[in-house]
């Protein structure tokens, strides 16, 4: 239904309780510069009319235990409209997803989901940790080496100097379990870091913060973790202090769905051998993060230099059709 067009006033109201849902009417009157009579009145109006829907709480959704965010692409076999419709019908059953679009591109659908943090999943055991990876990475708070040499080298020296870090840890993306273990240490009341607060970003976002601050000789607390090419660079120090946070040495492990491995034994057979070094991990990561290089392309190099490494990991393994697996993988790096 059509609505009047809405005035200066109206956009006013609009913008203040957009950001301050609880504001009083005589506090948004006096914002907006009009008595609170007609303030309240406009209220009304922009209510019934459904310009206003609603009003909610804005949740931490790290402290509900929902702070991971994923935007899933969903290709459909069959796109006629009763298979359409059954697709949105499922999805309205499933209390994770939150949005559900409808995309004209190569995939059809676009669904952000939230949901727990991965530790949650493997407590509840719907995925398993199928092998580890990755051994000897570093992963934890870290700081400039410039603000560790000049006393800070433990997470307990970080409340002290709290005012020199503005009061502020820099993380990545919401759901990150580095995120949820700095929020944990924030929480704890013996860290003595509950003026702290988590920056949440993107890794690139991150880092960003942390090269500006970095070249201008500022104190700042972000997540870091190595193999990294650019962290693998910067002159930055990890903290000590982190008991069984799950910060410090790190392990990287290969997950998959619960029972995954056994209904798909070939497949689960490559997954357990799939083991990892630093030295590979940073010899592939460099061009493609630092020059654009193209990530198949970049391995597809690299196992052509390191033959032999490919041996372990198909032990055990065929192709699709029984075929031996090390010859076809040797026939692929050739081709």
């Amino acid at each position: 239904m059509p609505i009047d067009p809405l005035d200066a006033f109206d956009q006013a109201i609009l913008s203040v309780l957009e950001a301050e849902g609880r504001i009083s009417a005589t506090a948004l009157a006096a914002r907006i510069g009009l008595s609170k009579s007609p303030t309240q009145a406009r209220i009304t109006r922009l209510e019934r009319l459904g310009v206003i829907r609603g009003y909610s709480a804005r949740l931490d959704r790290v402290k509900t235990g929902q702070a991971h965010v994923a935007f899933v692409e969903v290709r459909l076999s069959d796109t006629r409209e009763a298979a359409l419709q059954a697709f949105n019908r499922a999805v309205l059953k499933i209390a994770e997803v939150e949005e559900c679009h409808m995309i004209a591109s190569r995939f059809d659908y676009l669904l952000k989901v939230r949901t727990a943090d991965i530790q949650a999943y493997l407590d509840d055991k719907s995925i398993e940790q199928v092998a580890a990876n990755l051994e000897g990475a570093g992963y934890g708070l870290v700081v400039p080496q410039y603000v560790a040499d000049a006393g800070v080298k433990s997470l307990a020296d970080l409340g002290a100097n709290k005012d020199k870090f503005s009061g502020k840890i820099f993380g990545i993306e919401a759901g990150n379990d580095g995120n949820r273990i700095i929020q944990t240490m924030i929480d704890d009341p013996k860290n003595n870091m509950k003026d702290f607060q988590l920056v949440e970003s993107s890794e690139a976002g991150m880092l960003t913060e942390a090269e500006k601050a970095m070249k201008n000789n500022e104190w700042i607390i972000f997540l870091g973790w190595t193999p990294h090419p650019i962290m693998g660079e910067m002159k930055i120090a990890y903290l000590d202090g982190m008991g069984d946070s799950g910060f410090g040495a790190a392990t990287v492990y290969t997950i998959s769905r619960a029972g995954y491995s056994t209904e798909c034994p070939n497949v689960g057979a490559l997954l357990k051998n799939l083991k990892f070094d630093l030295a590979m991990e940073g010899a592939m990561m460099d061009p493609v993060l630092k020059n654009g290089a193209d990530p198949k392309e970049t391995a597809k190099a690299w196992l052509k230099a390191n033959p032999d490494v490919v041996k372990p990991w198909l032990q055990g393994v065929t192709t699709l059709d029984g075929g031996d697996a090390a010859a076809a993988v040797d026939a692929a790096l050739k081709g």
